[in-house]
């Protein structure tokens, strides 16, 4: 399909997944989310690898060029809205251009897809969350979070930043309660003893994203060319 095929107004979400709540944030209303491709890019590199593995050659090759189409149009997509909003980080949906860095480390992993973004556009999302996370950790007004967020340990040190990484991971092992308990809840209140919502305790996604994190700190495969990094 080539790009003169691309309906007018449509350069935002064209040849991406379908809008959905996956994304939980976007329960409201489905959107076009970025949260869905990556995870949509992974499956298909995955698929890919794996039918070669079975030695379905065939199959493979249309998975591949299947999965290179995809993320040309994944890259317009984000390329437009980026455009359209006028912003320099990563955006959550093609609809709003929000900030969600947390949903935005998908790009490096599972999607290994670092490369469908200019690096100026990594160092912007995740300077800004650095930003807005350091005012937290320096400030005592703040209501809450997701410790989703582990997920930006990863990114950090993914983009060369080990420091900001491991500060990082301080203020959130701070968080782990009951002291003593070694988890986390779905969502953390500034003030411990106050009765909100807390989710899930222990939230196991959570635990799992810690742990891919935490290797990330030893070792991580990179994508673009197969290597091992120490």
């Amino acid at each position: 399909r080539s790009d003169a095929n691309r309906p007018p107004g449509r350069e935002a979400n064209f040849g991406t997944m379908p809008a959905s709540i996956s994304h939980e944030g976007y329960s409201a209303k489905p959107m076009h989310s970025h949260w869905d491709n990556f995870w949509a890019l992974a499956g298909w590199r995955d698929a890919a690898q794996l039918a070669r593995a079975l030695g379905h050659d065939a199959r493979a090759d249309e998975l591949q060029a299947q999965a290179a189409e995809f993320k040309r149009d994944l890259a317009v997509s984000i390329a437009t809205t980026m455009r359209q909003k006028g912003i320099t980080h990563l955006p959550g949906a093609a609809e709003l251009g929000d900030f969600d860095p947390t949903s935005s480390t998908m790009i490096f992993s599972p999607a290994g897809a670092e490369d469908l973004v200019a690096r100026a556009t990594l160092d912007a999302t995740w300077q800004r969350y650095w930003h807005e996370a350091s005012q937290r950790r320096e400030r005592s007004d703040w209501k809450d979070y997701t410790p989703y967020e582990l997920r930006s340990v990863s990114a950090l040190v993914r983009l060369g930043q080990p420091e900001r990484a491991r500060a990082m991971l301080d203020f959130f092992f701070a968080d782990q309660r009951p002291p003593g308990w070694n988890q986390w809840a779905e969502v953390v209140g500034r003030v411990a003893r106050e009765p909100r919502f807390i989710g899930d305790m222990p939230h196991a996604w959570i635990s799992s994203d810690y742990i891919r994190s935490a290797l990330d700190l030893l070792a991580f495969e990179r994508d673009s060319d197969q290597a091992l990094v120490l």
